[in-house]
């Protein structure tokens, strides 16, 4: 994936008003269907709502799927079927070997012109499809999957057995982990990754996957002997060497970890921003100790859990001004506070850092942080450096649409300790989307935007205007800067995630995850009773028809 803000300059800002300079907002939005616009992916126009049990793209755009959830992705013996002295795992029936439940992020890897890596996650499960927690243990963590180009120059999944022994493989909740930072101290290494829903891939080309909503496991499937402290956190995995441990880098912090934006800051130090994807949670900012210094090629170097720039630095948590309700338009500025045992505030309230980042939450709470309407996807805009929020939504806030929040350093790099803010655009049935999940700027600064709408709730009251959850995109610049064009619908119960771009911009992958749920009746992919979550390339038919 494009590494967004690389060596980016971040402008000063001395007012409010120079925020608005590529998305202009007003309360007409409402967007016609059928407005062209012209993507990097290709021109399209946009579509109108629909609530079928289809995955619709614009005329013109076709996509394959590479995996669903189930299919296999690596083939220890190409005849193992027959051959006696398969090791016991070694069977396609075995779900360490498969494709995970409900797909999210996806990181793209490239390894040549017309092969690559892609690196996905696996959020949560239903436990009335995978009852038995050893089974539900496999199927969640990442899946490392190879891809080719075939003759049309379409990606497709690599079935050849050599090639798939070579890099694919599944991180799952069995997997052990070390652990680098303070927390290291009362965890050396830890057991599974779990909850993964977004991530970043690294100037150095690992993974960082995110773990989300943890608790599930714990209070839903009733997992055994649960440690929810080891979990929470962001890992960072190597993709080229199938036998690396991952490494959860506790240095920033603990909680509900939606996704994590990155930038490289004039002094080559590594700034991470991240949301808390709960209720009245924060926005936090990290920021590496040491300038970055990293091999190119983690095929060749082992990834030790103090190499990593997120090993060690700096936790932030935003304030703003004032309390903001955010169904609102609305700007003004706010500051970075430091989560450090070091400050008198909190250095009574707990033993020592690594205490502190295991209660990142309660630490925030204690610095009177701003809660916002849950913060989910964070990404950096290439053409001013600006970080855009999306804000999903907060019913105990009477907020049902959510938000898109952006900040703005003061000054011009990333370790800026204050900012302006503003409340940008407002869900609803104006701009025409509803709770905004995942978010994307692509290389023109357009804002690819996917939306998360509950199952129960879709085609009801008061989203009805919205139709299934979509991907929509926000152009930057030209008539429609501003306004959410629809580009595709997803099926029955569905919703997009993983908003990831070849390097050249021909293809599209995305994850369709959960089709069916909240109880619809979803027949997607197959056309059979059993729904799928799968992953998927999009691509503009004219390129090779």
């Amino acid at each position: 994936m494009k590494f967004l803000g690389l060596g980016l300059a971040l402008p000063a800002l001395n007012s409010c008003d120079s925020l608005i300079e590529h998305f202009s907002y007003n309360e007409n939005l409402e967007v016609t269907p059928g407005l062209e616009f012209k993507s990097p992916l290709g021109p399209f126009k946009s579509l109108a709502a629909s609530s079928l049990d289809e995955l619709i793209l614009p005329e013109g755009y076709s996509y394959d799927i590479i995996r669903s959830y189930g299919d296999v992705i690596l083939r220890v013996h190409e005849d193992h079927e027959n051959d006696e002295n398969a090791e016991i795992g070694d069977c396609e029936q075995s779900q360490e070997l498969k494709f995970g439940y409900n797909n999210d992020y996806i990181g793209f890897i490239p390894l040549s012109s017309d092969e690559a890596l892609l690196a996905v996650n696996h959020e949560f499960l239903d436990p009335l499809d995978i009852p038995v927690e050893a089974e539900q243990r496999k199927a969640v963590g990442v899946s490392i999957v190879k891809i080719k180009k075939d003759s049309h120059g379409l990606w497709k999944f690599d079935e050849d057995p050599e090639s798939q022994r070579e890099f694919n493989r599944r991180i799952t909740a069995n997997t052990v982990c070390t652990v680098s930072g303070a927390v290291r101290e009362l965890y050396p290494e830890v057991t599974g990754t779990l909850a993964n829903c977004s991530g970043a891939v690294t100037p150095w080309n690992t993974v960082l996957t995110c773990e989300e909503n943890y608790y599930l496991f714990d209070e839903v499937y009733k997992w055994k002997n649960f440690d929810a402290k080891q979990y929470g956190w962001i890992v960072e995995i190597n993709p080229l060497k199938p036998d690396s441990k991952p490494i959860k880098h506790t240095a920033l912090g603990r909680m509900a970890h939606e996704n994590c934006a990155l930038v490289k800051s004039h002094d080559e130090r590594m700034v991470v921003y991240m949301g808390d994807d709960k209720e009245r949670q924060f926005i936090y900012k990290f920021v590496s100790k040491n300038p970055l210094n990293m091999p190119k090629n983690f095929k060749d170097h082992e990834l030790e859990p103090n190499l990593s720039p997120f090993s060690e630095g700096d936790l932030y948590v935003a304030k703003l001004d004032k309390n903001l309700k955010f169904t609102e338009i609305n700007s003004g500025k706010g500051k970075w506070l430091k989560l450090s045992v070091d400050n008198p505030v909190l250095k009574s309230k707990f033993k020592s850092q690594a205490e502190l980042l295991i209660e990142t939450r309660l630490a925030a709470k204690y610095l009177a942080a701003t809660p916002m309407d849950r913060p989910e996807s964070l990404s950096v805009s290439p053409k001013d450096g600006s970080i855009v929020a999306a804000l999903t939504y907060s019913p105990a806030e009477k907020n049902n649409f959510g938000s898109l929040f952006r900040i703005v350093e003061d000054n011009p790099h990333s370790e800026s300790m204050t900012f302006h803010y503003e409340n940008l655009i407002l869900g609803g049935k104006a701009s025409g989307f509803a709770c905004p999940d995942n978010i994307y700027f692509d290389k023109n600064s357009n804002l690819w935007l996917a939306t998360d709408i509950d199952g129960i709730k879709l085609n009801k009251a008061p989203y009805d205007f919205q139709g299934n959850n979509s991907l929509f995109i926000i152009p930057s610049e030209g008539p429609h800067a501003g306004k959410a064009l629809r580009f595709a619908s997803a099926p029955a119960g569905a919703e997009f995630c993983g908003i990831c771009f070849s390097e050249d911009y021909k293809t599209l992958f995305l994850s369709v995850q959960h089709p069916g749920e909240g109880g619809l009746q979803s027949r997607w992919p197959y056309g059979t009773n059993v729904a799928k979550s799968s992953l998927i390339a999009i691509y503009q038919e004219l390129e090779w028809w």
